[in-house]
């Protein structure tokens, strides 16, 4: 077992999405929330202390999103940071922003080719959990699950230790 020890995570902090990724998730629901509460802009700043991230990754994470067209960013002293359409954006919109296809419609293997002709170990068993994975995602709107962050007592960043 000892050999075995470099190779073993200790940590209980598994991610399905990348760190990017979670945090633009976080970023488009603070966003949402905020939209909700009748503020169209947030700052880098609120963001930040929204989220609880580094200002010099969110900077960089709000780069992607509004490459891709789920963020705006308007400059000057009424400016700042929007999603484009707060009503329709979903989970499915950030993920692929961020992280591509590879959850939606990649190999559960990693394998370029994996399909039903050509399937690899995983195929049929991953392809009707990929299904409703990408049906839950799609149907996942930000500004819902901004909605239920009211009623569910769900947080966006760590509980501060006391």
């Amino acid at each position: 077992q000892l050999f075995l020890a470099p190779y073993i995570r200790t940590s209980s902090n598994y991610n399905m999405f990348s760190k990017t990724c979670t945090y633009a998730i976080k970023i488009v629901i603070h966003l949402a929330n905020r939209h909700a509460d009748g503020k169209d802009r947030s700052d880098l700043k609120d963001i930040t202390e929204g989220i609880d991230s580094p200002m010099a990754f969110t900077a960089k994470v709000l780069q992607q999103l509004t490459r891709s067209g789920i963020t705006e960013s308007t400059r000057g002293r009424s400016g700042g940071i929007s999603l484009s359409s707060p009503l329709t954006v979903s989970m499915a919109d950030v993920i692929q922003a961020i992280d591509g296809d590879a959850l939606m419609s990649g190999c559960l293997l990693g394998f370029k080719e994996c399909s039903d002709s050509h399937p690899c170990p995983m195929h049929h068993k991953y392809k009707p959990i990929r299904a409703q994975l990408n049906t839950a995602l799609i149907n996942t709107s930000m500004n819902g699950l901004a909605s239920a962050m009211a009623t569910t007592n769900s947080h966006l960043k760590e509980p501060s230790a006391n």
